[in-house]
């Protein structure tokens, strides 16, 4: 079975972009693609995506909507652990001068391989926020910013067909909801 794919409205969001530094984990992909997209029609003035593969093509199409904009592109495994994930974090932070907005949009749904689609949905988002909290907390020198975690209506409503899935989703939603 295949997930549903339904796009994020950034106008629902309720976030003033303009001019903010952005990192997307997951940023090629159909959700990830169109919410960078808006993201650059929102005046972000830096966009980092991080993506397992680099695609030219999406890479482009966020570029076209807004020249004066800077998009680029890291490859990253999201499965990296907690450590490299400081390191790539740190490496965009001394390329941007802060994070304000970090976007974790990165997922599976393959249940075939359950270790995996574990680290990619779950305890990838954790690492990715935890960082992205310390590099932005205010204590520590950082300006503050928002973390947004991408999760499924399989949180609230299971999908029996792809329970691995479901049960990433719905830790996504109340590891969020903790925080």
């Amino acid at each position: 079975m295949e997930c549903c794919q339904t796009d994020i409205n950034m106008d629902e969001v309720g976030l003033d972009l303009n001019g903010k530094n952005v990192i997307y984990i997951g940023g090629f992909g159909g959700i990830g693609l169109n919410t960078c997209i808006q993201l650059v029609q929102k005046g972000v003035a830096n966009l980092m995506i991080l993506d397992r593969v680099w695609n030219e093509s999406a890479f482009n199409e966020i570029n076209a909507v807004d020249t004066k904009h800077v998009c680029q592109f890291m490859a990253f495994d999201v499965t990296c652990g907690l450590e490299e994930t400081r390191a790539v974090f740190t490496r965009i932070v001394e390329k941007f001068g802060h994070i304000d907005v970090l976007v974790n949009g990165a997922g599976i749904a393959d249940e075939r391989d359950f270790d995996l689609i574990i680290a990619t949905n779950f305890t990838a988002t954790i690492n990715a926020t935890l960082v992205a909290y310390d590099l932005m907390d205010k204590s520590k020198g950082g300006k503050g910013g928002v973390v947004l975690n991408i999760a499924s209506v399989a949180a609230l409503t299971p999908f029996p067909s792809l329970p691995i899935y479901s049960a990433t989703k719905g830790g996504i939603l109340n590891f969020t909801r903790a925080l």
